[in-house]
């Protein structure tokens, strides 16, 4: 009989220290999954031409990502240089480099930030920032 009790305390037991891991695993698994689709989801709206719903989703991901997260404001970034390229109006210009410079504040490893901020420099006509990113570009290329 105190065989039985033991047994069944230590599954009650097992279960609370298994539950104490797995709700905290279940709950960072669905938010890395939220965040990761709203990732993928935004890229594929923005390959749709659908830039301003995409940039919705990224506003998302951002919030999400708590700022450490590079990725939805590098493709938000690109959502605005689309609506720029549909519309001609410089503010889609100001706002995706606005994005990019936070892009590159969190990872500073990606040329492709620095490729697409020198292209709306260029558009933006800054030729002293123009130089000033290729020149860091060349510098990490090398």
């Amino acid at each position: 009989m105190i065989v039985a009790l033991n047994s069944k305390e230590e599954e009650i037991q097992n279960f609370k220290l298994n539950n104490l891991v797995a709700i905290p695993m279940a709950v960072i698994l669905v938010y890395l999954g939220v965040f990761e689709g709203s990732i993928t989801f935004g890229k594929s709206l923005l390959t749709d031409n659908k830039a301003q719903a995409s940039n919705g989703i990224f506003d998302i991901a951002n919030i999400m990502s708590l700022g450490s997260d590079y990725r939805g404001y590098f493709n938000a970034a690109q959502g605005y240089r689309s609506l720029y390229d549909e519309n001609q109006d410089e503010r889609y210009l100001n706002e995706s480099l606005e994005l990019l410079v936070k892009s590159n504040e969190i990872n500073k490893d990606d040329p492709r930030i620095l490729w697409n901020a020198t292209y709306i420099y260029m558009k933006l006509d800054n030729e002293e920032k123009v130089l000033e990113y290729m020149d860091e570009l060349l510098t990490k290329e090398r």
